[in-house]
């Protein structure tokens, strides 16, 4: 034999074995597919299985939402006042008590001008106390968790024996100079 009649003997089996294999990788195409699908099924199931427990809990969460709904008409959320000069003296009346609650001094309590925010008015406070450290976490968590809702939109705090430039004492406890500004709403007036 010639090599090239044992060529052209080893070319049929030549292509058939290149017939083989395109078949058996035609074949193994959809197994090697699924293999994909089955991690994107996976996946799939568990973000089903997440959003079916969320649906199961969603009419929990309604009625939570029900009950806070009634809770804040029950609880008055907004400072009560038929004006806003009430509205304003109530909320200094609350700051103080709050204040002196906690062991601390109100040096200076000022009312800031009323901001209308559609149906609602926003009355805020600005106040100077004195207070120990333990003071301040109690009034601002006081301020901040009771109703009616109120927030403190602003907080300055100087150690008493802070000079100007002075890098302050990190385990400084007080007496503090605290500036607050305090702010709640109120249901502005019908005729307004």
């Amino acid at each position: 034999m010639t090599p090239s009649r044992f060529a052209a003997s080893l070319l049929p089996l030549v292509i058939l074995a290149l017939v083989i294999a395109v078949a058996g990788s035609l074949a193994a195409a959809p197994y090697l597919f699924l293999a994909g699908i089955d991690e994107e099924i996976a996946q799939s199931e568990q973000t089903l299985m997440r959003l079916r427990r969320e649906i199961a809990s969603e009419s929990d969460l309604q009625r939570e939402n029900r009950d806070l709904v009634a809770l804040g008409k029950e609880a008055n959320l907004l400072l009560e006042g038929s004006t806003t000069g009430i509205a304003g003296a109530k909320l200094q009346k609350l700051i103080a008590d709050i204040v002196a609650e906690h062991g601390g001094v109100a040096s200076s309590l000022q009312l800031l001008p009323v901001n209308e925010e559609g149906p609602l008015g926003r009355v805020a406070l600005r106040l100077s106390i004195n207070v120990d450290i333990d003071g301040l976490r109690d009034i601002v968590h006081a301020i901040e968790t009771g109703t009616p809702l109120l927030f403190i939109d602003d907080l300055t705090v100087h150690t008493a024996e802070q000079k100007n430039g002075d890098t302050p004492d990190p385990y400084y406890l007080g007496p503090l100079e605290v500036n607050l500004e305090v702010s709640g709403y109120r249901m502005r007036d019908k005729a307004a």
